[in-house]
């Protein structure tokens, strides 16, 4: 089994948005105060690129990124129960990391926010090559703790 990518359809975003993880409502309602509608129909029209990613037909999280500036671009990412269950869980994250490796090397430098509550989050950016760069105590719509991540490219050996 594989995971399939598309542009997100109006169906995989209602379906994203009605099994969103909760780590992920809690996020999107504290950093912009948005339903999980919401904060997807906000995040693929604001971003240049957006993908569902599908398992068996069935669309596991929508992400995607926006350029800043020459050099810089955020990405974000909002998923199902799916995602972090196995055997989804493990093919995303080989994945996840190819895809953000290949990002981190065509605009210099990704990043976000994350709540610094959202431990499997914070957890999976760790091991997709992301570091912490310190906290934003009052962050976005509900001002409370975030954490900025940042990923560059890796340095040739």
């Amino acid at each position: 089994m594989s995971l399939t990518y598309r542009s997100p359809t109006a169906s995989d975003i209602l379906h994203v948005a009605e099994n969103m993880r909760q780590e992920d409502i809690l996020e999107v309602a504290a950093s912009h105060g948005h339903t999980p509608l919401q904060a997807l129909a906000y995040a693929v029209t604001a971003s240049h690129r957006s993908f569902a990613a599908v398992w068996m037909g069935v669309p596991v999280c929508i992400f995607g990124f926006a350029e800043h500036a020459e050099g810089i671009a955020s990405v974000w990412l909002l998923g199902t129960d799916a995602l972090v269950a196995p055997p989804v869980r493990r093919v995303f994250l080989r994945e996840a990391r190819r895809i953000t490796d290949e990002w981190a090397a065509a605009f210099g430098t990704i990043f976000n926010y994350v709540d610094v509550n959202a431990a499997t989050s914070r957890r999976w950016l760790g091991w997709l090559g992301f570091r912490e760069s310190g906290v934003e105590p009052a962050y976005g719509f509900a001002k409370t703790p975030f954490v900025q991540v940042i990923k560059t490219p890796c340095a040739a050996p």
